[in-house]
């Protein structure tokens, strides 16, 4: 952090530097009752972060509290103000009011943070740095003047957090090199020395101006470049770089300039675009410049200096000779104010040919060459400037080379993002300009309309004045009163999808003036898919506009000809599940025929309509937060303290006794949910209603015995333990909640965690007797629900511990009778009790009430569990994509804490075997364990991609598992972070759109360095694409994978692979059965 302040600044510079700003008379520093100043300010802000007591956290907090206590426009704070903000603070910190006063006293005489204040107002001068800016890796931030300042840091920080993964996968940054993270991100192009104000210039403060007609055709220069490089990939020396990825299609560059020829200002602006066009950018870019430079307007009423400076520029030669012919007028002791004269100089330039000699005096000489009329004309135009693309920039006060190369960068990227849209040029000329219009006017309508965003803009007027294929401009409710709507979208984008069914309730529900312009991809020449493959609706009263009409999309004349599936797209913080269907809304095909998955049979009539009716529940809501640990001593800390998450604490969130101390919730409510914190953000989730809770860490748990929670107030958090932090759901959109922890007294060495190194069999401790609650191994981590105490929580816990907990998951009609198959199988052939934990998210309530209906007439348990994927993770689109990582991604969090162990099996599954000798299987630590793949049928061991290539590699002497079936021990995986492992593998891997093509299966694999695989008897998955028949006999489980070699119906391959003297029961026979319970 630098501090300076513009006065401070322009004192600086005036004076041509040195510290005489700064002297002041001692007696008058050291009293507070004058005005405060930025060296004051400064004083305070470095005391305070040295502060053995204070330190970094109340340093910015002192910061903060004066910003929000005076309005610096308005009034000027005084020294006593200041130090009565300081000396509060540093009550915190244990320092009384009285030594705060004496000590900021004798710094402020001794001057003891002078210096340091005079390197920031150097650092500052010499950057150009504005005052109240601020960088990332280099990068400027936007200031608080922009109105979504906040969203566009968080997108610079994201960037910049993915460009460091990128850098440490590349090998560029390890744990010994380079000495300098910070100077590595500054390598490469497009890195400068110093500011310049374009960079960090909001929309609404650009100027666009129109240029580029007809009339100046045939007078246009041409630089191309010679850069070449294909910008998508990286070489050694163009590493990173902060220039966006272009791709290696190339652009056109509009430049134009408008000089004062008779300021010395306008002449060296004129110099740094010469000589960058004749080095700099043809070296380096990929772009066609073409550029027009002229003399200022009144140029042209003054000086015949100035008249032949601009035919010089007007003439036919290169950027080099034109430099190096107006260096040596400007450098000539002979005043150049005609003809005659220019000829003399001209002629004493041993650099310059005689050709090119010649045509620079014909330019000169020729009277009937007048003057180009000026490309933009206007009152308010500055002395000097120049356009690039359109934008002006005012470079009235001068222009050097480096200045006009990041104008020149900021702008670029706009003429690469037209150019990918519009279709290849053909040949363009100095008197062929039509392509390069386009790329102009495209660019300029496009910033001219982001400029709108800050400001108003006549949309009617823009409209009108295009040719509007009429095929592609709609409006509508013209006549109608209210806010104007006008939209422009390409219908096959992903977010015109979405947008769509918005635009209906704005013409039909709230009736609004809607025009809407399409603009298809297609037209732009871009090759793009034109079938949509994905159809949204918005839920809303669609047939009246009065309140208490049904809430209901309607989706008609869908596709005939294609599987269409659906799923509901909600906030974040909705927990919503389908409540009623009879259609599988996983395979709906809107075809001809009763043989149509689209369409619900009546059950009155029994006849099949043409209407598939679904209806979705908002269940309950997310509470989802982040939890981090509060450093330091004293009474308080301020919010900015925090350290690192503390991932794997348990936390659990129960409804808060209503007056009178009685809860009320129904039995609907979760009355007791709980979680992790994790990793990654610290982020937590919970579910509940709407309603008071309070949150705390889960009882007897090892968290709450190393940690207390804190209490919140203001911008400082209280360092006093409070038993638990009240949470409010009063709403649909319930805010993060911020959770902060402190360590108890005595345990700051002791780790949350175990370590991979910890033998979980010697640390598990017992659960009751002496060594309970003592903070060693599992048991002490476990909650105290699960740790038992009394009769009746030991009988439960029994119970627990004889069940054998199974989860799966699925999603269609067609895997819902499997599912229904093998937990029918897994009941017959277990010799325990059965717990099915079933994600809920793609179940259809038909199968939901079948599973219950099995549960209770055959006597095992059934219990449906959730998860919403968080918006900070990678997100995958696929549906199938999208439950392979719920099958793995959340293991830490989906089930309740007190759940020691889980079983998978994967729905297509039969088992044979029991289960309790899968479950008494002894894991030797590992957090889970998988069988290998088969590798037993010769014929198709040349699919097994993990034998050869990266996989083998990787690997090395690792067997590559399969994912139908693996057993997880909870306590050991959460108490290892393994779900934060995985996670964290996941979200660097997922960004790879060609890695994790099995993302259930490659992710734990690929772990295997990191998160060890216990492998399990290889009898425990038998499949028949990679298992030999012969193996057959001693499988526990049967798979119904797929065989590469050939396609055959999931359900013919039931009815072949699960027969026979093998079986007590066929799958045709284990199918009838579980049918029975389905109505």
């Amino acid at each position: 952090i630098v501090m300076a302040s513009a006065a401070d600044l322009e004192a600086y510079v005036a004076e041509g530097g040195g510290d005489a700003f700064l002297k002041r008379d001692e007696k008058t520093t050291a009293t507070f009752d004058r005005p405060a100043t930025a060296m004051d300010l400064f004083a305070m802000f470095m005391h305070i972060n040295q502060h053995k007591g204070a330190g970094r956290a109340f340093a910015f907090s002192f910061l903060m509290n004066v910003f929000r206590s005076f309005d610096f426009d308005l009034e000027h704070p005084t020294m006593e103000q200041f130090v009565e903000l300081y000396s509060k603070l540093m009550e915190h910190a244990g320092v009384s009011i009285a030594d705060s006063e004496e000590n900021i006293r004798k710094i402020l005489q001794k001057g003891t943070y002078h210096g340091d204040y005079l390197k920031g107002v150097k650092f500052h001068a010499a950057k150009r740095l504005p005052t109240g800016s601020a960088y990332m890796n280099g990068v400027p931030l936007p200031n608080g003047e922009d109105e979504v300042y906040e969203e566009k840091t968080v997108q610079i920080i994201q960037e910049e957090q993915v460009r460091m993964v990128k850098m440490v996968k590349q090998g560029r940054i390890t744990r010994e090199t380079p000495k300098s993270i910070y100077s590595e991100t500054l390598k490469g192009k497009r890195v400068y020395k110093k500011f310049y104000p374009g960079m960090n210039e909001r929309i609404d403060q650009r100027k666009y101006v129109p240029i580029l007609g007809t009339e100046h055709d045939g007078r246009w220069g041409l630089i191309q470049g010679k850069g070449g490089k294909d910008k998508n990939q990286d070489d050694e020396k163009d590493k990173g770089t902060k220039v966006p990825q272009w791709n290696k299609k190339r652009t056109t560059v509009v430049v134009t300039g408008s000089f004062d020829f008779d300021s010395e200002a306008g002449l060296n602006a004129t110099d740094a675009v010469l000589l960058a066009l004749c080095s700099t950018l043809q070296e380096d870019g990929d772009e066609d410049i073409y550029y027009l430079l002229q003399g200022s307007v009144k140029n042209r009423r003054s000086s015949k200096t100035s008249k032949i400076f601009e035919r010089v520029l007007q003439s036919s030669l290169p950027p080099y000779t034109k430099l190096t012919a107006l260096r040596a007028l400007r450098a000539s002791s002979t005043k150049v104010d005609s003809a005659q004269t220019f000829v003399e100089v001209l002629q004493s330039l041993i650099v310059l040919g005689s050709e090119d000699k010649l045509t620079m005096i014909n330019a000169v000489k020729d009277k009937k060459d007048v003057p180009l009329p000026s490309l933009i004309s206007g009152d308010a135009l500055p002395d000097s400037f120049i356009t690039i693309n359109g934008r002006l920039f005012d470079v009235s006060s001068g222009l050097d080379l480096e200045d006009f190369v990041i104008m020149y960068d900021l702008e670029v990227p706009y003429a690469y993002a037209i150019s990918d849209l519009l279709p290849s040029p053909v040949a363009n000329t100095d008197k062929n300009l039509d392509h390069v219009r386009a790329i102009v006017r495209a660019t300029t309508l496009i910033n001219t309309q982001l400029i709108s965003s800050a400001g108003l803009v006549d949309m009617d007027a823009d409209l009108s004045q295009l040719e509007l294929d009429q095929n592609l401009y709609f409006s509508w409710n013209q006549m109608a009163s209210g806010p104007k709507v006008t939209v422009t979208l390409d219908p096959f984008s992903h977010t015109a999808q979405r947008l769509a069914s918005l635009l209906v309730i704005f013409r039909d529900v709230l009736r609004l003036p809607l025009k809407l312009l399409m603009v298809p991809t297609s037209i732009a020449g871009k090759d793009v898919p034109t079938v949509l493959k994905s159809y949204y609706r918005f839920v809303a009263a669609l047939g009246s506009a009065l309140p208490g009409g049904p809430n209901e999309a309607r989706f008609t004349s869908l596709a005939r000809v294609h599987t269409l599936t659906m799923q509901p797209d909600v906030p974040e913080q909705w927990n919503v599940q389908q409540s009623a269907t009879i259609s599988d809304t996983d395979n709906l095909i809107c075809g001809e025929g009763t043989m149509s998955g689209c369409g619900d049979v009546s059950p009155i009539t029994g006849i099949k309509t043409n209407v598939t009716t679904v209806e979705y529940a908002l269940k309950n809501l997310i509470v989802m937060g982040q939890c981090f640990e509060a450093t330091g001593s004293g009474k308080a800390v301020p919010i900015g303290r925090t350290g690192s998450p503390p991932n794997g604490l348990q936390l659990t969130l129960t409804e808060a006794a209503a007056p009178g101390g009685t809860v009320t919730t129904s039995t609907c409510k979760p009355r007791n949910s709980g979680t992790l914190v994790m990793k990654n953000l610290g982020y937590w989730q919970l579910r509940a209603d709407p309603g008071m809770w309070n949150l705390e860490i889960a009882e007897g748990s090892r968290g709450s015995e190393l940690f207390h929670i804190t209490n919140v107030s203001n911008d400082l958090i209280e360092l006093v333990p409070v038993l638990n932090q009240q949470v409010a759901v009063l709403d649909f959109e319930h805010t993060v909640e911020i959770v902060t922890v402190q360590r108890k007294v005595g345990t700051e060495n002791v780790p949350l965690l175990l370590s991979d190194d910890d033998d979980v069999n010697n640390t598990l401790t017992k659960a009751n007797g002496e060594e309970k609650g003592k903070g060693g191994g599992l048991a002490s981590w476990l909650p105290a629900w699960a740790t038992g105490g009394s009769k009746e929580v030991d009988a439960a816990i029994k119970k627990e511990d004889d069940t054998i907990h199974v989860f799966s998951l699925a999603t269609g009609h067609l895997y819902e009778r499997f599912l229904r198959i093998m937990m029918l199988s897994v009941f017959k052939r277990t010799s325990s009790r059965v717990k099915f934990w079933l994600f809920e998210n793609y179940l259809s309530p038909t199968f939901k009430d079948s599973a219950n209906r099995m549960a209770a007439d055959l006597g095992f348990e059934v219990q449906f569990v959730t998860y919403k994927w968080p918006e900070w993770l990678q997100n995958q689109t696929e549906k199938q994509r999208i439950i392979w990582g719920y099958k793995i991604l959340f293991l830490d969090v989906l089930f309740p804490l007190d759940l020691k162990k889980i079983i998978y099996v994967d729905a297509d599954q039969v088992v044979r075997g029991d289960l309790q000798e899968l479950w008494d299987f002894d894991l030797e630590g590992a957090p889970y364990g998988y069988v290998p793949f088969c590798g037993s049928r010769e014929e198709t061991l040349g699919y097994q991609f993990w034998r050869q290539g990266f996989w083998k590699n990787h690997l090395g002497s690792m067997p590559y598992h399969i994912s139908a079936l693996y057993v997880v021990d909870l306590r050991v995986f959460r108490a290892k972070a393994v779900g934060d492992a995985l996670r964290s593998t996941y979200e660097m891997l997922s960004k790879d759109k060609n890695s994790l093509a099995n993302l259930d299966q490659d992710l734990p694999n690929y772990a295997q360095h990191r998160v060890r695989i216990k492998s399990l008897p290889q009898e425990w998955l038998w499949c028949e694409s990679w298992c030999s028949d012969e193996s057959k006999a001693e499988s526990k489980t049967i798979d119904l994978c797929n065989n590469p070699m050939h396609k055959e119906p999931k359900l013919d391959m039931a009815k072949r692979v699960i027969s026979g003297e093998l079986f007590e029961e066929s799958w045709i026979e284990l199918d009838e059965e579980a049918r029975t319970y389905v109505t």
